[in-house]
């Protein structure tokens, strides 16, 4: 498993695994949910209120691991949200064991992109980090990045490490 595969972002900007970003505008709502009332932009890192969106498909095996990560963050404002998409393993049981601390959202398998912008409409931060099933966040990535953010900035990334 590698340490977290994750961007941080802009509400209001589309994330990539790479390391380009463009600008455009939020995927539609879920159907049946209404748009989610993220926070204004964060002008400086204090302002960071964070969604951690992580997308699992048969990954039961890993995503408690990935959960227990994003909660262990070490900062006062976080949401989890843990997007299912259509596993036939038992996923669905291990996010069930979070409780209210995640949100779980399930759906019919849409493929990764489906299940992120699923989480990205659901998120409700100004700061997105799209979180991979199989991977884990050190505690203190919100932090680090606090200590850059600036007004405008879209995007930041971090070196990776192994903890395989």
């Amino acid at each position: 498993m590698a340490a977290a595969r994750a961007s941080l972002a802009w509400q209001d900007r589309t994330v990539s695994a790479t390391p380009t970003v463009s600008p455009a505008p939020p995927p539609p709502a879920p159907s049946g949910a209404g748009p989610a009332a993220p926070h204004p932009p964060a002008a400086r890192g204090d302002d960071i209120r964070l969604s951690v969106v992580i997308p699992n498909y048969n990954y039961a095996r890993y995503v408690g691991d990935a959960i227990d990560s994003a909660l262990a963050l070490d900062w006062p404002h976080v949401e989890v949200i843990v997007v299912d998409d259509g596993s036939t393993d038992d996923s669905r049981a291990v996010i069930a064991r979070y409780g209210a601390r995640v949100t779980a959202l399930h759906q019919a398998n849409q493929g990764q992109v489906g299940a992120c912008n699923t989480g990205f409409a659901a998120a409700r931060g100004n700061v997105v980090i799209f979180l991979d099933s199989d991977d884990v966040l050190d505690p203190s990535v919100v932090r680090e990045a606090a200590a850059v953010w600036r007004s405008g900035l879209s995007k930041v990334q971090y070196q990776m490490r192994s903890v395989d």
